[in-house]
Order: structure tokens, then C-alpha cells, then sequence
């Protein structure tokens, strides 16, 4: 029975862009080395396609990730900063970052059910 479940699952995930099953999380990408450099660091991200990430064009208040080579001090969001080319500690910071991120917007909704509910 635990076979079939999980057989069904995975043909829905794989039938369901992730968008469709979770709104994706908003990345901006921006380093002072210029377009290029920031280019190449925006294809390694791309290359996380299971993570369902949009990486915008510019930084706005929907923006939920920052990463570059300096800070913004009135980002309120996370903020990756790398001086030089990430390294694979980097990248495990950056993953760990999108997973707090998608904890965090649980237990957010975690909280408006609860208050919708009256619990």
C-alpha cells in the first residue's frame, strides 16, 4: 500500500511543474564583478531546478534571497554574501538557506491556520 502511495507521488511530481504545487522562491543575484560574473553565478543557481527558484532581474520586496559580494542593510531578507567564487561550503550555505526559507513559510502558514481556527 506504502508503494502505490509513494508511486503516485512521484508521477504527480513528476506531471506538476513545482510552481504548481509550491510558489517558487525569489532570488536576486548580484555581484559588483559585473553582468558576466553574475550571469555565470545565476546558471550555477539554475542548475538547482528542483529547489523551485525564480531569480529576478532586479531586488524588490518580494525578494526573499540576496546574494552577492556585499551587504544591503535595509534588505530584510537572507543575504548570502561571497567575496570570492563559491566554494562547495558556499553552495551548502546556500542550499541551507532555501530550506529555512520553505520552513519558515510553513510554519507561517502553520500560524494562519491555527488563527483562522481559533486554536
Amino acid at each position: 500500500m506504502v508503494r502505490f502511495f509513494y508511486d503516485y507521488l512521484f508521477i504527480l511530481l513528476d506531471i506538476l511543474p513545482p510552481e504548481q504545487v509550491e510558489k517558487p522562491i525569489d532570488v536576486f543575484v548580484d555581484f559588483s564583478q559585473g553582468k558576466e560574473y553574475t550571469k555565470f553565478i545565476i546558471k550555477q543557481i539554475e542548475g538547482f531546478k528542483d529547489l523551485n527558484l525564480a531569480i529576478g532581474d532586479r531586488l524588490t520586496s518580494h525578494t526573499e534571497i540576496l546574494v552577492s559580494n556585499c551587504v544591503v542593510p535595509r534588505f530584510k531578507g537572507k543575504q548570502i554574501v561571497w567575496k570570492n567564487p563559491p566554494a562547495p561550503s558556499d553552495w551548502e550555505v546556500f542550499g541551507d538557506s532555501i530550506v529555512q526559507v520553505k520552513k519558515e513559510r510553513l510554519l507561517n502558514r502553520d500560524m494562519k491556520i491555527l488563527e483562522y481556527t481559533g486554536e
